[in-house]
């Protein structure tokens, strides 16, 4: 999900507002499955919602929460808009 995301904005240049509205309407088909379906929702929110954080902090951020995880060791601030507390 990450490439497709990676080449709609880099390759063809969408905006994340398209990007979000293209990956949902993946994940909404009966062809596509994942264990992970309400962390994309999740994520695809954030995504729309915070523009300078990239896609694979995002998913980071959530999938570190859903295991409990409130902390990360990271130079990356940004972690902080998405709820977790930065060690550095």
């Amino acid at each position: 999900m990450i490439e497709v995301i990676y080449v709609l904005e880099k390759f063809y240049k969408l905006n994340r507002r398209l990007v979000s509205e293209y990956i949902l309407s993946i994940l909404d088909t009966y062809i596509f499955i994942t264990e992970k379906y309400s962390l994309f929702y999740k994520v695809m929110d954030l995504y729309n919602r915070h523009p300078q954080i990239n896609i694979g902090d995002i998913i980071i951020a959530e999938e570190s929460k859903s295991h409990k995880i409130d902390s990360i060791l990271s130079f990356d601030s940004h972690y902080k808009k998405l709820g977790l507390k930065v060690l550095n």
